[in-house]
This record gives structure tokens, C-alpha cells and sequence, in this order.
């Protein structure tokens, strides 16, 4: 059987200065990457003001975008703060391992 080649997609993680969840969620990202067989070069977007932050819908720091798309959608109010993403019964700065593995494998399916 032949590997199907996977569609590539545009991973974006949109993060104020000095965010210190931009580093776990890059960490995460790339075990997922991984773990779902796929190649990632994600592209930091350093969102510097509460107007850009409205712009883009920002949904906090860090936010992780696929394809244009919050595959951890908030309530949709742009945020200029921190964000957290509810896992194993907790909050944390970063969706964990399996949840990112899942939207990966979901956005590469070809």
C-alpha cells in the first residue's frame, strides 16, 4: 500500500511578548507532529496591541491556528491576556500531546 501524501496546511501561533506558554505549546506541537506523522513549521505571530488583537479575533496567548482556523475555538472575544485550555480535568497553557495529535491528523487528512 502507498503513503498518501498529506495536504500541507498553514500552522500560525498567534502570542503577545513575552508569553510564557508560547515555548510549551511549540514543544507540544512538534511531539504531535510526530506522534500524527506529519512535518510542522509553525509560524509565530506576535500580536503587539489590543487593536490587533481585535483584528484578528485573537483568542490569547498563545493561540494555535490551522489553516486560519482556532481549532480550540473560544467564545469568540478577542483577548489581549493569557490563555488557558482545559485537559485531563485542569487548565494549562497549552492543549496537551493528544488533543493537538487529533486536530493534526483531522486538518492533514488529504
Amino acid at each position: 500500500m502507498l503513503d498518501t501524501p498529506r495536504t500541507p496546511v498553514t500552522i500560525e501561533v498567534l502570542h503577545v511578548d513575552d508569553c510564557p506558554n508560547v515555548a510549551l505549546l511549540i514543544e507540544r506541537l512538534s511531539a504531535s507532529a510526530t506522534a500524527a506523522g506529519v512535518g510542522v513549521e509553525p509560524m509565530l505571530v506576535l500580536v503587539e496591541s489590543h487593536d490587533l488583537s481585535n483584528e484578528l479575533r485573537f483568542g490569547g496567548s498563545p493561540t494555535l491556528r490551522i489553516d486560519g482556523v482556532d481549532p480550540f475555538p473560544t467564545d469568540g472575544t478577542p483577548s489581549f491576556g493569557c490563555r488557558l485550555y482545559a485537559h485531563d480535568g485542569a487548565f494549562d497553557g497549552s492543549p496537551s500531546i493528544s488533543q493537538l495529535t487529533t486536530v493534526l491528523m483531522q486538518s492533514t487528512v488529504s
